[in-house]
């Protein structure tokens, strides 16, 4: 996996990261570089705290960082400055600037070396936002678990597969999920064409994350793959 490159970190940088929140001391995670890293972002007016339940079910062995929305958004932050449905440009900040937010964090803490196994995930907003860093950097991450989401509408949908190491987790409710129109899913359907990706789906979630669901994320997070 290739550390952040130049031109990333010459970017121009809209937002900033101000909050994460490591399961350990950075510093200690720092120095650990032969220990998996889990990056994890919430949804639009959720925050950090999102994935709290589920934490204790990951791997001891795994690091963890939640990270908190650059952006306040009614009770809660997002990724990206909302965009009206049929909007033909996107306004104020894009998936991509809070992408390049993040990787710009990692770099600035000294966590984005090549030798450290980086996993990111997301739920709703989170998860378009994992998959746009999977869209910038396709050789970066080992795994990235997309929950309840889709790719962002300033996404390219590039023909034929990337020539990416890269497994993918995609967890929908794709008849009881309304974020989740017809329109959104043959888009990310066709994106996630060109990566080793797992759809599974969870009948009566909506929009949300069950139990049943994360635990098929551990597992495939420890290289078990998809349940049977």
């Amino acid at each position: 996996m290739s550390a952040l490159d130049t031109s990333t970190s010459a970017e121009s940088v809209k937002v900033t990261i101000t909050e994460a929140f490591p399961s350990r001391p950075l510093d200690e995670i720092r120095e650990s570089a032969d220990r998996p890293l889990v990056l994890l972002f919430h949804g639009r007016g959720g925050d950090e705290s999102r994935f709290v339940p589920w934490i204790p079910q990951l791997p001891p062995e795994y690091d963890v960082i939640r990270f908190r929305g650059p952006l306040a958004y009614e009770d809660g932050y997002t990724w990206a400055t909302p965009v009206t449905p049929g909007a033909a440009t996107v306004p104020g900040v894009s998936y991509g600037d809070g992408a390049a937010a993040v990787e710009k964090w990692l770099d600035d803490n000294g966590l984005d070396t090549p030798d450290r196994d980086i996993s990111v995930g997301g739920f709703s907003a989170g998860c378009i936002l994992s998959f746009q860093l999977l869209e910038r950097r396709p050789d970066r991450y080992t795994t990235v678990i997309g929950l309840s989401g889709c790719i962002s509408p300033e996404n390219a949908v590039s023909p034929g597969r990337a020539d990416s190491p890269t497994r993918v987790f995609w967890g929908i409710d794709p008849v009881g999920d309304d974020f989740l129109t017809s329109d959104r899913l043959d888009a990310t359907r066709t994106w996630l064409s060109r990566f080793d990706t797992v759809e599974l789906h969870y009948p009566n979630t909506g929009h949300d994350i069950r139990a049943a669901e994360f635990a098929d994320v551990v597992a495939f997070l420890k290289g078990s793959g998809s349940r049977p």
